[in-house]
């Protein structure tokens, strides 16, 4: 995108989106409210967009390329860092739902009622990256805490209450002040649930963190020989695993709790043989030698 010569930004969409007046040529142009659209032709891109600092021209070709691939959006930043909400409050309405949104505000301080109002307006689907530190008493609208990933870079704000109401598959909290007993009702919580939702929550303690006894549930050191080499979790690994804590929960689900000075992991092992293992060690034994290698 365009205007007077001055490059705005970029727009790239998967192949399956792409209307019909744009298959038709390798290039589709249009201008809308002054702004100059190339629309190139990339099969198997990743959706991106990338915004102009001038936000009054935008709205309007975010509706113009919404109605034309009749798509809604992917992934959304909004950096408001050193900006008013208000100033950004035409995208938000214009966005109303995306898969990902990542909020940014590692320097400002905004009121806990604006923040709320960006995410009221804009329904996240999937991932939520909360890079925002608000004010005491804040709380996340409750849908979020049941969609599929949650990261908070500052969680002094995240009460044992709220912990405890997440419902997700990944949980990562960056400086956080939860205590010790809060992790252990969270993995209580879970080995008497029926959740099969969790796959991890990683918790990092800049002040530091006193680990709590796991003998409470029934929990034997780390056994690398009851789950696959090639584990889903390899990275939050680090290559030395022996202090992690393996136990079962009634359903025969295993899960590990590592905890080191300044990290809580928690992680649950859906499947402790992948598929892909069984099928990698089937080749290996059809080809023991390696004479299909090119």
């Amino acid at each position: 995108m365009s205007r007077k010569g001055r490059t705005l930004g970029c727009w790239t969409f998967n192949e399956d989106v792409v209307p019909k007046k744009v298959r038709k040529d390798s290039k589709y142009n249009k201008t809308v409210d002054g702004i100059e659209m190339k629309i190139v032709r990339k099969p198997f891109e990743k959706a991106t967009v990338y915004t102009p600092s001038d936000l009054k021209y935008v709205p309007a070709v975010m509706n113009y390329l919404s109605d034309l691939f009749n798509t809604s959006f992917g992934e959304i930043v909004i950096d408001i860092q050193e900006k008013e909400i208000s100033e950004v409050q035409c995208l938000i309405d214009v966005i109303k739902q995306c898969e990902r949104l990542t909020l940014v505000s590692h320097r400002k301080k905004h009121s806990n009622e604006g923040i709320l109002s960006v995410l009221n307006s804009i329904e996240v689907t999937k991932d939520l990256s909360f890079y925002v530190n608000p004010k005491p008493k804040f709380k996340l609208p409750e849908y979020l805490l049941r969609i599929n990933a949650l990261t908070f870079k500052y969680s002094d704000w995240i009460t044992r209450k709220m912990l405890l109401s997440m419902d997700c598959e990944t949980i990562r909290m960056e400086n956080c002040t939860l205590k010790p007993e809060d992790m252990k009702a969270f993995v209580n919580q879970w080995l008497n649930s029926e959740n099969t939702k969790l796959q991890w929550l990683v918790m990092i303690i800049p002040d530091g963190y006193d680990p709590f006894d796991t003998k409470v549930f029934k929990a034997k050191e780390f056994d690398p020989k009851v789950r696959s080499t090639t584990h889903p979790h390899e990275l939050l690994f680090n290559e030395n695993t022996s202090d992690g804590m393996d136990f079962v929960r009634k359903d025969g689900l295993l899960a590990t709790i590592i905890q080191r000075d300044y990290v809580f992991k928690f992680l649950v092992w859906h499947e402790r043989f992948p598929k892909d293992d069984e099928d990698d060690v089937q080749d290996n034994r059809d080809d023991p030698e390696g004479e299909n290698d090119d």
